[in-house]
C-alpha cells in the first residue's frame, strides 16, 4: 500500500518539493517511492524536450527557407544529466555526495516554505477561471492515468 501511494504521489504531483512534502508524512517508504518516481519523471524530461525540439526545428524549417533553428535544451536538464551520470559512475566522492544530499534536503525544505509564502489565492483568482479549469483538468487526467498504471501495471 505504501509503495502504491508513493507511486501515485510521485507520478501525479507536479513539483518535486511537494512530492517530498506529501510522501514522507505518510511513511519513509512512501516518501522514498514518491521521490524516486518523481525524479524519474524529471529524468524523462530530457528525451521529451529533445524530441519536441527536434520536431519543432523540422516543422520550422519549412517556414525559414531551409535554415533550421534548433531550440536549445534547458540548462537545468543538461546539468541534471551530467550530475546524475557523474554520481552513477562513482566520480563523485562519498563525502561530497553526502554533503550534497544534505544540502538538497535543506533546499527542498526551503523551496516548500517559499512556495507556501509565494502562493496567493488572489493571484490564482486573477489568472481567471480558464487557467484554473485547465490545471484541474490536467491534474484529473494525470491522476486517472496514474491510477490506471498502478491498477493495471501492478
Amino acid at each position: 500500500a505504501h509503495r502504491d501511494i508513493g507511486r501515485f504521489l510521485g507520478a501525479s504531483i507536479h513539483d518535486v518539493a511537494q512530492v517530498v512534502g506529501a510522501g514522507f508524512p505518510v511513511s519513509p517508504e512512501t516518501g522514498d517511492t514518491a521521490t524516486i518516481v518523481k525524479l524519474m519523471r524529471v529524468a524523462l524530461l530530457l528525451p521529451v524536450v529533445l524530441l519536441i525540439s527536434m520536431g519543432a526545428a523540422r516543422f520550422a524549417r519549412g517556414d525559414m527557407d531551409g535554415a533550421a533553428r534548433v531550440t536549445p535544451l534547458p540548462a537545468f536538464l543538461v546539468v541534471f544529466v551530467i550530475l546524475a551520470g557523474a554520481n552513477g559512475m562513482g566520480v563523485v566522492p562519498a563525502w561530497m555526495a553526502t554533503a550534497l544530499g544534505e544540502a538538497s534536503r535543506w533546499l527542498l525544505v526551503m523551496s516548500v516554505a517559499a512556495l507556501g509564502i509565494k502562493t496567493s489565492a488572489r493571484d490564482l483568482i486573477a489568472a481567471g477561471h480558464t487557467a484554473v479549469v485547465m490545471v484541474a483538468a490536467e491534474t484529473l487526467f494525470i491522476a486517472v492515468f496514474v491510477l490506471a498504471w498502478i491498477e493495471l501495471g501492478g
